[in-house]
């Protein structure tokens, strides 16, 4: 069996991962070394102190830049950097590649117009671009979805996300574009809030999204547990999903208990990515589908698009 030659650029808590938090299939690193079909040959930081780590630890080079005659030999490139980074970085990439296969961390990039910009460049170049919402890979998602589209009521919803609208929310806004399709309507509900997070310019915003089934009410939460809660009513269901916990579907009766299957979420996004080249398509965001999460982000926001 051929292995997938896989670079990791960006060598920090999700790229690297750390041992109390972080192990259990979480981090990039510990997932492809955990998983048959890949072969991890580097990883790349600028931080000095990251790559020592990173190479002591896994006894692979290390660079500060991916090495140009270094492209050619691999399959598939993972961004897990900071967000301010990733335009850049994919831009490097995509002057340098062909036909790889590249996953870039949520959200993809800074702006909507940022993204409109790799998606253009990497028209002639045929690189397939996934971004790392990783919900949409999880099995337990599609038990989630059928219960939600075999009942024939309106959804009534409410979500308290915590870190800002790109940083947390946008997690929430690929949710529901999956569990409910397209948006029909925003509304807004509530002032800006400019906030920094992880050196990210990021916001808050109260909102709600109307889908052809369903209504959502986003709610900022200035708390600092970093929890999320989102509650879904219909007119025979009550579905909770709280952050750390499992899902809950209550039809009036009983209780039905759907493992998440988040603490090990990177696990299920690289049995996705084992898929492409062959039988089958990865169950995973397409750059298109993120392009279209920071448009509502930048509606969300007010800003011209």
């Amino acid at each position: 069996m051929k292995k997938i030659n896989t670079i990791i650029i960006g060598l920090g808590k999700i790229g690297f991962g750390y041992v109390k938090d972080y192990m259990y299939f979480r981090s990039h690193s510990y997932s492809i070394l955990n998983n048959k079909h890949f072969r991890l040959i580097g990883g790349v930081d600028n931080s000095k102190k990251n790559r020592n780590k990173f190479e002591k630890k896994f006894k692979l080079p290390v660079y500060k830049e991916v090495p140009k005659d270094l492209y050619k030999y691999l399959d598939l490139i993972v961004i897990a950097s900071n967000t301010q980074s990733h335009y850049r970085i994919l831009k490097k990439i995509l002057q340098n590649c062909n036909s790889k296969t590249i996953l870039c961390e949520k959200p993809f990039t800074e702006n909507y117009h940022k993204a409109q910009k790799i998606n253009a460049l990497n028209k002639e170049r045929k690189n397939k671009i996934f971004v790392n919402y990783n919900r949409q890979s999880l099995p337990q998602l599609k038990k989630l979805k059928s219960i939600i589209t075999n009942d024939n009521s309106f959804f009534y919803g409410r979500v308290i996300y915590p870190d800002g609208v790109i940083n947390n929310c946008s997690h929430f806004l690929h949710l529901f574009f999956l569990l409910f399709g397209n948006i029909k309507k925003i509304k807004i509900l509530g002032d800006l809030k400019l906030l920094k997070y992880r050196n990210l310019t990021d916001f808050n915003r109260n909102f709600e999204l109307q889908f052809k089934k369903g209504k959502v009410y986003f709610e900022a939460t200035n708390n600092n547990s970093r929890s999320y809660l989102i509650k879904l009513y219909s007119k025979s269901k009550i579905i909770t999903w709280k952050s750390k916990s499992k899902i809950n579907v209550f039809d009036g009766k009983k209780t039905l208990t759907i493992d998440s299957g988040m603490k090990y979420f990177q696990k299920y996004v690289y049995n996705e990515l084992a898929k492409v080249g062959k039988r089958g398509t990865p169950n995973l965001c397409t750059a298109k589908i993120a392009t279209n999460i920071l448009s509502l982000i930048s509606m969300i926001k007010n800003e011209k698009i």
